[in-house]
């Protein structure tokens, strides 16, 4: 081999390894490429997980402030409903106590009635008589007696006689208290013989029991 073809060789040997090194570079620097887009990668990704873990952070500290609120509005309803038993308590022994006054007051009221017309045990309503302009209501009674076929009552006999209020339009009764339970009780037994004159004798009823009456004949006419 002269010279020439060893030069051509050596060239050809050197222009190989000249290749094999600019591969290698290339491939050297196409992994460092890779590795620094690995690196922007790997950057992102912690920077991301930083960020997660801020919101994680507040996530937390929501979900802690959230349960302190939670709390403290279980001890807020915790103490409301200890107080609305208490009040249930108050309210039934105020119902029991009202209910026991309610009794005490009807006892109370039906005693009061009671002696109250006991009072009126000597009095008569007389019903359906017109008035007339100076009346004299002794001589309107001596009228009333002559048809009922008793004595002619007198001022020995009447303790009272006037007439009673009434709603505009309507007749007025006479209220008579007789000083005898006695003759009371006489007119009271007779006074059907005054009804074809449209003439009524009552007793002189309490409010209470004229109420309990028409209570009794409402009653009455409902189960009829």
């Amino acid at each position: 081999m002269d010279a020439d073809d060893t030069l051509k060789l050596v060239v050809q040997q050197g222009a190989e390894s000249l290749a094999r090194i600019t591969q290698m570079l290339e491939r050297i620097v196409a992994m460092e490429t890779q590795l620094s887009a690995q690196s922007t990668k790997q950057e992102n990704i912690q920077q991301t997980l930083e960020e997660q873990n801020k919101s994680l952070g507040g996530f937390e500290a929501s979900m802690k402030f959230l349960s302190e609120k939670f709390d403290a509005v279980s001890i807020t309803l915790a103490a409301q409903k200890k107080a609305i038993t208490e009040l249930s308590s108050q309210v039934c022994s105020l119902q029991a106590q009202m209910k026991i006054k309610d009794k005490e007051i009807k006892q109370f009221r039906t005693a009061l009635s009671d002696m109250e017309q006991y009072s009126r045990r000597k009095n008569i309503e007389v019903h359906g008589v017109a008035v007339t302009d100076k009346e004299d209501l002794m001589s309107v009674l001596g009228e009333i007696s002559e048809k009922l076929e008793v004595p002619t009552p007198t001022v020995d006999s009447v303790e009272a006689v006037h007439r009673l209020r009434c709603r505009e339009g309507k007749i007025p009764a006479i209220l008579v208290r007789f000083r005898d339970r006695t003759v009371c009780d006489t007119w009271a037994a007779k006074r059907t013989k005054l009804r074809e004159e449209g003439i009524f004798v009552n007793e002189n009823l309490t409010q209470y029991v004229r109420q309990l009456m028409w209570a009794t004949k409402l009653k009455a006419r409902e189960i009829s």
